[in-house]
């Protein structure tokens, strides 16, 4: 049976291809619009840093008698709710461009579900807050220095070796220019900068529970000489039920053209057995069951879907590899990642093998004596 299969494929070349083709175009469509879903979600995600509706802008304005010792110790209190980054530290010199760069002090305790997007290295971690001798560069400040994690750059005369490097490869983000830092580092070397005339927080987690203690921390704020407030960043995520629809609408027209493809192809998939009812009638005659040649038209449009699968991908990955400059110029992605693959590979073997159903009923009602008589 084998052989003959394949002496069918080389004798039908034309059906097969359109066959392929078929499962090629639908998988093509299907990855890219899995692909344009995934970077939307991904922007959604950097544009909120994370979830914001357990996000919280937190505001310290301290007077003359509050020293860098006590608002360093009220914002490690902080830190129990969630993770603290400084969003309006100075700027720091990085030494061999004579330039200056944000500095970004970081505080976590535990790990967070989202994180500043690392592209190479590591992020920080609890147990890197006593750390003073690594650091986290942005992607565009590592590019013009020409280093990677592990290499050593000097900050303000001191040598720190890069932890990580921060920001996406495949576009610009906000986090290209920054120099974060661990919160012990900070507190060694830049302790002045809390007693600015205002330090802003971005609480990334645990909101709920800080404004259930805001009272208590607030009247301990004041105690200190900090004016202590926040701002709620759910209520200004305006834009995130757009980025949602959008995803929504590019699934759903994704799916509608993979469906007309399926169509097309079964009625393919029907010719391709109507062809061959006679060469089917005489192998039900030689004794082969309907079980068995189901089994062959099963396996015949797996492989196929297998190849336009893996013909659609190699065609995105191609096109991604070789126009990438252009599609970054004009805002398309086509990274090909992991949920591509998965994703593509479970949808075109389902509806390959829904396919497979209407031409399995025919060879099943094949009847040997009418066919070859025919």
């Amino acid at each position: 049976m084998l052989e003959y299969i394949k002496k069918q494929w080389i004798s039908k070349i034309r059906t097969l291809v359109f066959i392929i083709v078929g499962f090629m175009v639908g998988n093509f469509v299907l990855s890219c619009g899995i692909s344009i879903s995934v970077e939307t979600i991904t922007r959604q995600r950097d544009m909120t840093a994370g979830d914001p509706y357990g996000q919280a802008l937190i505001f310290l304005e301290p007077n003359s008698k509050a020293s860098p010792k006590e608002i360093g110790s009220f914002c490690e209190g902080l830190n129990e709710y969630g993770e603290i980054q400084i969003t309006n530290a100075d700027s720091v010199k990085v030494n061999k461009l004579q330039k200056e760069y944000p500095l970004y002090p970081i505080l976590i305790s535990q790990p967070e579900d989202w994180h500043i997007p690392i592209c190479e290295g590591r992020y920080f971690e609890p147990n890197d807050m006593d750390n003073n001798k690594q650091i986290i560069l942005g992607r565009e400040i590592a590019r013009k220095l020409n280093v990677h994690e592990y290499d050593k750059i000097t900050i303000d005369g001191a040598k720190y070796q890069i932890l990580g490097i921060c920001g996406r490869k495949n576009r610009k983000t906000c986090w290209d220019d920054l120099v974060c830092i661990s919160w012990g580092l900070f507190i060694q070397r830049y302790p002045s900068m809390l007693c600015k005339n205002s330090v802003s927080l971005h609480l990334k987690s645990g909101k709920d529970k800080m404004i259930a203690n805001y009272k208590e921390d607030k009247k301990i704020a004041n105690e200190l000489g900090l004016k202590y407030s926040y701002q709620d960043l759910a209520k200004t995520q305006d834009g995130v039920e757009e980025n949602t629809n959008s995803i929504t609408i590019t699934i759903i027209s994704s799916v509608l053209v993979f469906v007309v493809v399926i169509i097309n192809i079964t009625n393919l998939m029907i010719y391709w057995v109507l062809d061959r009812q006679k060469d089917l009638a005489v192998f039900k005659a030689l004794g082969a069951s309907n079980q068995y040649l189901t089994k062959c038209v099963v396996v015949e449009v797996a492989v196929m879907t297998i190849i336009g699968f893996v013909i659609a991908l190699a065609i995105q990955f191609l096109f991604d590899l070789l126009f990438h400059p252009i599609f970054y110029a004009w805002g398309i992605y086509m990274d090909v990642t992991a949920a591509n693959v998965i994703i593509c590979l479970m949808v075109t073997m389902g509806c390959g093998i829904l396919s497979s159903i209407a031409p399995s009923r025919i060879v099943m009602r094949i009847q040997p004596a009418e066919s070859i008589k025919e």
